[in-house]
């Protein structure tokens, strides 16, 4: 990481790095899913993680809302390999509602910091919180549950080009207690990065179209 980079978040960085070894985010090994394998029973889990490498061709987040809410919100916050916060953003999905999303232009796109191809995502199940919207900057509102599929591209051996897809759900981000522990301590870093006047730092919900 530059040496700027440190000088003007290492406050945040040390607060973000205390708050996930507290609550258990620092492993993000997700577990692997059979597809197809019929409908999954919506846990009460809060928030969830998994890890990203577009290295060897772009992921995808895939969403899903099985609760009769009309509407929640993932509250996406996307890390890079640093465990520094790079991008977030709030996405609407509906009851009974699918969404995907792609790593490489949604949540990647439009880094704070520098570009970045490996990290990991964090996702925090909320009501819409502000004037009916999903703001995951302030006042996010942890409501069970959206569910999250990651798609991985993975290399198959070290170094080889030859290239695997794996469907992986996210992992529960601990306890509830953590949970929201960590979601207060996700907030203002969002907030940070909503008020940069480059605009970088927000990433996109709109699902990629061609």
């Amino acid at each position: 990481m530059v040496g700027n980079k440190i000088m003007k978040n290492a406050g945040l960085k040390a607060l973000l790095c205390v708050a996930l070894l507290f609550c258990g985010t620092a492993t993000v090994h997700a577990q692997g899913i059979r597809p197809g394998a019929g409908p999954v029973s919506a846990p009460s889990t809060l928030s969830s993680t998994t890890y990203f490498d577009t290295s060897h061709g772009d992921e995808t987040v895939r969403l899903v809302n099985p609760t009769s809410n009309p509407v929640l919100c993932a509250m996406i916050y996307v890390f890079d390999s640093d465990e520094e916060l790079q991008e977030c953003c709030g996405c609407p999905v509906s009851t009974n509602g699918f969404h995907s999303l792609s790593t490489k232009l949604n949540l990647t796109s439009n880094p704070a910091y520098s570009a970045f191809d490996q990290g990991e995502i964090e996702i925090v199940s909320s009501v819409p919180n502000v004037a009916g919207i999903c703001d995951p900057g302030a006042g996010v509102n942890p409501t069970p549950t959206v569910l999250a599929w990651a798609v991985h591209e993975e290399a198959l051996v070290e170094s080889s080009s030859t290239v695997a897809t794996s469907v992986k759900e996210f992992l529960s981000a601990g306890s509830t207690i953590d949970e929201v522990n960590l979601v207060t301590t996700l907030e203002p870093f969002c907030a940070i990065l909503q008020g940069l006047p480059s605009g970088h730092g927000i990433c996109t919900c709109r699902e990629p179209t061609g």
